[in-house]
C-alpha cells in the first residue's frame, strides 16, 4: 500500500459568466475534445467564447474539454467518484489495449500541485441542475498500486467513509480554479435541466469537436 496526501487549492476567480442559458444555446453550443484555445474561440459558441474571455492569460499548451447533458433526477454528467484531473497515467491510450483500462490508471507518484485547471458550468435552471463538489481540506489516501486495481475507485471509497471532510458545490457561472491535488465529483442533477460544462487544463491539443457524450446512472434507474 502507497500512502499519498493531496492537499487541494479551491478558488473562485472574480471573473464570472453567466450562470443561466436558454435550451436552444446549452444544445447548439459545439462540445470539444483538447481543443486548444484559437481552435475553441474560433468553432465555440457563446457560451465557449464567454469562458474564454473570462480566463486570465494562459501560457503555453492548454487545451479545452467541453460537454452538455440534458440530465434527469439522478442521473451524473460524469462518471460518479472523488478524482482528481490531469493526474498522468501509467499508460498514454495510444499505448496500451483500449479493451484494459486497468493499463491505464492514474500515476499518484507524479501529482503535481503546482498544475491549475479551470472549470464553470451554464445550466438552464437559476440554482443549476448537476454542481460538481470539491474537497477541501488536506486528505491521504493509502491505495494499492497493481496492474488489476482501480486507483479511483480506492480513493472515492476512502472519501465517502471520512465524515469530517468539508466539501464544497461550485454554484454555475463560477470559474473554479483548482489544482492537480484537488479531490472533486460531478454530483447527480437534483432536477431536470440542460448542463453545459466547460475545463480548462494544461495539455496536448487534439482539437476535436466531441460529437457526442455519456450519462451516467446508478443501477436499475429507470427514465
Amino acid at each position: 500500500m502507497n500512502r499519498y496526501t493531496l492537499n487541494p487549492r479551491v478558488d473562485v476567480l472574480t471573473e464570472r459568466v453567466s450562470p443561466t442559458a436558454d435550451i436552444n444555446t446549452l444544445r447548439d453550443e459545439p462540445m470539444f475534445h483538447r481543443a486548444d484555445l484559437k481552435f475553441a474561440m474560433e468553432h465555440g459558441g457563446p457560451l465557449t467564447r464567454a469562458a474564454l474571455d473570462k480566463l486570465p492569460p494562459l501560457h503555453g499548451d492548454w487545451v479545452i474539454d467541453s460537454r452538455t447533458h440534458m440530465l434527469m433526477p439522478g442521473h451524473y454528467p460524469a462518471m460518479p467518484g472523488w478524482h482528481c484531473d490531469g493526474v498522468p497515467r501509467t499508460l498514454d491510450w495510444s499505448q496500451g489495449d483500449p479493451k484494459k483500462a486497468s493499463q491505464f490508471q492514474p500515476n499518484l507518484a507524479e501529482l503535481d500541485p503546482s498544475v491549475m485547471n479551470f472549470a464553470v458550468t451554464v445550466s438552464d435552471k437559476p440554482n443549476g441542475v448537476s454542481l460538481t463538489k470539491y474537497i477541501l481540506n488536506s486528505f491521504t489516501v493509502l491505495v494499492e498500486e497493481t496492474p488489476s486495481t482501480n486507483i479511483w475507485s480506492q480513493v472515492s471509497n476512502q472519501v465517502e467513509s471520512t465524515l469530517e471532510l468539508l466539501d464544497w458545490a461550485a454554484d454555475d457561472g463560477k470559474i473554479v480554479r483548482f489544482s492537480m491535488t484537488s479531490l472533486h465529483s460531478a454530483q447527480p442533477a437534483f432536477t431536470q435541466g440542460w448542463r453545459w460544462f466547460f475545463r480548462a487544463s494544461p495539455g496536448t491539443p487534439a482539437n476535436e469537436i466531441r460529437k457526442q457524450t455519456m450519462v451516467y446512472v446508478t443501477h436499475g434507474q429507470g427514465w
